[in-house]
């Protein structure tokens, strides 16, 4: 059976003398895996377009249900070239791609996160605040895929609370009533919750000009910046039971 979608690729695998295996994750089937046969010969005919971050109308060919499906053909609709000639561009983008390869079950259809990937990809190509973005795709990523910190409420009795404590183990805040002898949480800046919200529903386009700072603070751009890497790197974990690998390549790591 041949079938044919377009995907961007967020892992490589290199198999036997010339194969590669390559996991997509793909507009309308979501993550999925394919063995490209001799494409890492000199000559091969899928030239680049099985690169890192390169988006692709892809066909593939297989039995139903096939676990490893061959790709057959593979032609670039963007490379995302610029993210793999600088260093920070491509420590952003395999942060972002580890992070939907982890998390995205195989086989699930997510257009809103295959599009908000595909954006994020292509804004890192030219911005300058790669850190920005980071955090955005973050924020949008875990609401699309259910993961969401509770920063509204209080995790265990759902009580409005003003409160700026979140526990990590809980993945939420904790209202001081509930909270009585636990440990590790991380405090927070009411301008960090605020800011946190606003990316949330921020349209995409609109995010370059958000403000980390207020008016009355204008030094708390950096605390905000800090407060909410720090939330989501340990939320982030928690949901994982681990820490990504690519972390260990970002200035912001925790």
């Amino acid at each position: 059976m041949l079938f044919r979608t377009q995907g961007i690729v967020i892992k490589t695998f290199e198999y036997g003398e010339a194969d590669l295996i390559i996991t997509f994750f793909t507009i309308d089937k979501g993550k999925i895996k394919g063995i490209a046969k001799g494409c890492r010969k000199t000559k091969s005919r899928f030239g680049s377009s099985l690169e890192p971050f390169t988006h692709s109308r892809i066909s593939l060919y297989g039995k139903e249900n096939i676990s490893l499906p061959k790709v057959t053909q593979s032609d670039i609709l963007h490379s995302h070239r610029r993210l793999r000639e600088n260093l920070s561009r491509l420590a952003y983008g395999s942060h972002i791609s580890e992070i939907v390869y982890e998390i995205c079950p195989e086989g699930e259809e997510n257009k809103e996160v295959f599009h908000l990937f595909s954006y994020i990809l292509t804004a890192m190509e030219t911005a300058i605040d790669l850190e920005l973005l980071s955090i955005t795709f973050y924020i949008r990523f875990l609401g699309l895929m259910g993961y969401q910190p509770k920063l509204d409420n209080c995790v265990r009795c759902n009580k409005e609370d003003r409160g700026l404590n979140f526990y990590p183990n809980h993945g939420g805040l904790l209202c001081e009533g509930c909270s009585s002898n636990e440990e590790g949480y991380l405090s927070l800046i009411p301008e960090t919750k605020k800011t946190y919200y606003r990316i949330l529903t921020c349209p995409l386009h609109r995010i370059p000009d958000l403000k980390f700072y207020t008016e009355a603070d204008p030094g708390s751009d950096l605390r905000v910046r800090d407060e909410l890497k720090t939330l989501l790197s340990l939320h982030l974990s928690h949901i994982l039971g681990k820490k990504l690998k690519s972390t260990n390549s970002l200035i912001w790591a925790t």
